[in-house]
């Protein structure tokens, strides 16, 4: 799937089953638009591990590697697959759309 748009895929993995960390995880060299691979790897890690608790993204680049984890929680609310409520208030799609950008743009850790 990934390896089809041009991604080199290095692992491809479930872990920390049974804990609160509970999920897929994809590693993969950088290449293009980091918002685009995000997502790639977010769509690639859902549909074969589709009740995550969340979902890492891991990007190698040559000086260093940037993690991007995102909510299963927040991704059921995007695909409409389930229902998350933030201040009270259940999320719509638009906004769990804006949250994971968010998440990508703003929250990644690069080390």
């Amino acid at each position: 799937m990934l390896e089809e748009d041009g991604y080199e895929v290095l692992y491809f993995y479930y872990s920390l089953e049974g804990t609160d960390m509970e999920g897929g995880s994809i590693e993969m060299k950088s290449l293009g638009s980091r918002n685009e691979q995000v997502w790639g790897g977010l769509f690639a890690l859902s549909s074969v591990y589709p009740n995550s608790l969340r979902y890492t993204i891991i990007i190698l680049e040559p000086t260093q590697e940037c993690w991007y984890d995102i909510s299963g929680e927040l991704y059921d609310a995007y695909t409409g697959k389930g229902e998350l409520t933030l201040n009270g208030e259940v999320i719509d799609v638009t906004t769990a759309f804006q949250l994971i950008n968010y998440q990508i743009d703003e929250l990644a850790f690069c080390e």
